[in-house]
């Protein structure tokens, strides 16, 4: 990022964890390649890098139930607020982190509205509202359910931030405000990130679990350390199949290395999205690609989703 930046590059994206791609198919419309579709679709349409990337983010575990490490992205470059670049001209609201000193904590249908617009995704319709304050909201068009938000963070102030602790008490006072069933569902994650140069939030996610196996539906809220205003929210739920989990954690990780090799076992995860599934997470240790002369070690991971009720191996990421 450095090297771009000192090259004048207005926006330069960059990933804190390890995201995945299709494993063995280039033209395959999931993981990565879904993300970065979604990406150039909202950029093209005149949304800013920040609130493409972050819609992205949110259009990616509507269809597969995780981010697959999108949601770590930062931001960076050579113009003040990188997060704001555009691809095309505006034309309504404000951009996204426009503001350095972020945004209060707020209340969405409070908002002042310049201008709503419509998107259809695998079926589902939605209804986008464009804000003077710069919150970007999504909406489920036929129950006016709150599936996505994306408002101004801060990246200046002197005020001291709040603990994380207490971030945890606002993402989850939001969080129950705007989603039925909120109570039944267990934090499963809980820690520091940030997305552009200044930026100090911590981000929460939870998901109803039963009989051991993780539901249907996740939540996550990022709040900002500054204000105190939750700055992300997704609320997604699916339509899930009812049928039981009958293959087992050792039949799943037997598939997983069948198709993906040997390697150390990062997790078996049972859950429900469209269907039962298991969710494998294999590490082989580095690999080492030469760049310019100069030879780079990198990570090589794989995660494989095997069908929980057939035992077939329905795709796979590296």
């Amino acid at each position: 990022m450095l090297v771009g930046k000192e090259k004048g590059i207005d926006s330069i994206v960059g990933f804190k964890d390890f995201v995945y791609y299709p494993a063995k198919c280039t033209s395959c419309n999931y993981s990565g390649n879904y993300f970065w579709d979604r990406f150039s679709y909202y950029a093209g349409q005149g949304y800013t890098v920040g609130n493409s990337l972050s819609k992205a983010r949110n259009d990616l575990v509507v269809k597969e139930g995780n981010d697959g490490g999108y949601g770590s992205y930062y931001i960076d470059g050579a113009v003040n607020y990188p997060s704001s670049t555009r691809l095309t001209s505006p034309d309504w609201g404000e951009s996204w982190n426009s503001e350095p000193f972020g945004i209060d904590p707020f209340d969405p249908v409070a908002l002042h509205v310049v201008a709503t617009s419509e998107e259809t995704i695998d079926g589902i319709e939605y209804k986008d509202i464009h804000t003077k304050e710069g919150v970007e909201i999504r909406r489920k068009a036929n129950t006016n359910e709150l599936v996505w938000l994306q408002a101004p963070t801060s990246t200046k102030g002197g005020q001291e931030p709040i603990s994380k602790e207490e971030a945890l008490e606002k993402g989850r006072s939001f969080a129950q405000e705007q989603v039925n069933g909120f109570k039944n569902m267990e934090l499963v994650k809980a820690e520091e990130v940030i997305h552009i140069p200044g930026d100090t939030l911590y981000t929460f996610t939870w998901r109803p679990k039963n009989n051991g196996v993780w539901g249907a539906s996740q939540v996550t809220a990022e709040v900002d350390r500054r204000t105190g205003a939750v700055v992300y929210f997704s609320a997604n739920r699916k339509n899930a199949s009812t049928d039981p989990l009958k293959v087992t954690k050792e039949e799943a990780i037997k598939m997983a290395k069948r198709v993906a090799g040997e390697g150390e076992i990062q997790g078996a995860i049972a859950e429900v999205w469209d269907k039962p599934r298991w969710v494998v997470t294999m590490d082989h240790g580095n690999r080492n690609t030469t760049i310019n002369g100069q030879t780079l070690s990198f990570p090589s991971r794989t995660q494989v989703i095997v069908d929980g009720t057939t035992g077939d191996v329905e795709r796979m990421m590296k």
